[in-house]
């Protein structure tokens, strides 16, 4: 059966045919090759925010591999753009459906849970963008009343992430039995802490060392921004953290990052480059799939951001990654790891924080770069604070007014090497976040 796509039409055994998802939480779109029946692998994908769902038509169903009928579309409005690999244009988007098109008795035509056109457990030839019993024209995937992917909202007083930002990476890792030897200057200083790092193979927080101190310090800081970090060098290898990243629903962990009760959101430190599984964050699926908890995340009441590489534009694993984290527009902040002055000087820091707001320069990427105040330049935790002040004087001039620090070490740690923080000039460090 074939149906009207830019005013032509488009046959069954060969041609384009349209998937569809809840785009509105940055699931993505596809429109698919299909050549004697058979999808081509060099599909264009691309992200909107507006209502997105089925169309008439035969449509290909990942699920079950067949090709299906879908309701018809009542009104069309088209996009277009194309994929300067694949000469493809992008999806269309809907605003209505005819029921009474879809031959949705026949169960071959029902779509399983997750199948792109439709929210998992609906009914196919439901109004687009409701679920079985909710308002038309509701969020898809929502109910009225409820937040986009059915996410259960952050309880309690969630700290937004500071516009002038001192953010504190906390290591435990080397001394965990001095974890909560918190130094008191980091607290006094700092405007947000950066607990480090989440690699285990689940988000409840009951199952975080870092847990204890994320609740003591808002014990004591109850208006501390408190961001538990997930990965790091070490931590991205870890295939547990992987295996649960990828193979778990994104809303069940967004729902799970929302149940946090000590800290204000999550902070991806994932790096490709570490080797090892963490080169997958940026392959496949993935980058949307991080790209969709974060926005789930946001939707429920808590911060995210990231760290990430200065250079990484042209990288072919970090720039999927960092595009699809862009291209969510959950993220409050974009930590830049080059670390002054153990990797370099202040003004050389410029040129990465113009590579981030020019975005990833990959072939697929399209979500553009990240505005100077969501950026955050790093200074490494050896350097004097003399020094970290006149880093943060030559990063508001660039116009960043936010500052990561790598790294604090537990009093009493028994190592600590590194680019250690000198914990007792930590206090001082309160005269570089006055000069952001």
């Amino acid at each position: 059966m074939p149906y009207q796509l830019n005013g032509q039409s488009v046959n069954n055994s060969q041609g384009d045919y349209l998937l569809l998802g809840d785009l509105n939480n940055k699931e993505r779109g596809i429109r698919e090759t299909f050549v004697n029946n058979q999808p081509q692998q060099n599909y264009y994908r691309d992200q909107y925010t507006t209502l997105n769902y089925t169309a008439n038509g035969n449509l290909y169903n990942p699920s079950n591999n067949n090709l299906q009928n879908y309701p018809q579309a009542t009104h069309w409005n088209q996009k277009s753009r194309k994929s300067s690999s694949h000469n493809l244009i992008e999806p269309f988007y809907l605003t209505a459906t005819d029921p009474s098109q879809c031959d949705c008795n026949d169960p071959a035509n029902q779509p399983s849970s997750g199948t792109p056109g439709t929210t998992p457990g609906s009914t196919p030839g439901t109004t687009p963008g409701s679920t079985p019993g909710s308002t038309p024209g509701t969020t898809p995937g929502s109910t009225p009343g409820s937040t986009p992917g059915n996410v259960t909202p952050a309880t309690g007083n969630t700290i937004p992430m500071p516009d002038k930002m001192l953010g504190f990476y906390y290591f435990i890792d080397d001394c965990p039995d001095a974890a909560l030897n918190i130094p008191e200057g980091m607290l006094s200083a700092g405007n947000t802490i950066f607990l480090s790092f989440i690699s285990g193979g689940s988000f409840e927080e009951s199952s975080f060392a870092l847990s204890k101190v994320a609740q003591k310090i808002k014990s004591s800081k109850p208006n501390m921004c408190v961001m538990y970090s997930v990965g790091g060098q070490i931590g991205s290898k870890s295939e547990e953290l992987y295996n649960y990243l990828s193979n778990t629903d994104a809303t069940t962990i967004a729902n799970t990052v929302l149940s946090w009760k000590y800290a204000d959101g999550i902070d991806w430190d994932l790096e490709p480059p570490s080797g090892g599984v963490a080169a997958k964050y940026g392959q496949g699926t993935m980058p949307d799939q991080l790209a969709k908890i974060s926005s789930l995340v946001k939707s429920g009441g808590k911060n995210v951001s990231m760290a990430g590489f200065g250079s990484w534009i042209w990288d072919s694993n970090m720039g999927p990654l960092n595009d699809a984290l862009i291209g969510s527009n959950a993220l409050s902040k974009y930590g830049i790891m080059y670390y002054v002055p153990a990797q370099g000087q202040a003004s050389s820091a410029l040129q990465y924080f113009d590579g981030w707001k020019k975005g990833c320069q990959m072939q697929g990427c399209k979500n553009g770069g990240v505005t100077a105040n969501k950026l955050a330049g790093g200074i490494s935790g050896n350097c004097s604070v003399d020094d970290a002040v006149s880093a943060a004087k030559t990063f508001k001039g660039a116009g960043v007014t936010s500052v990561i620090v790598w790294m604090v070490k537990p009093d009493n740690c028994s190592n600590p090497s590194g680019w250690t923080a000198n914990n007792a000039d930590l206090s001082k460090w309160s005269a570089v976040l006055q000069q952001l």
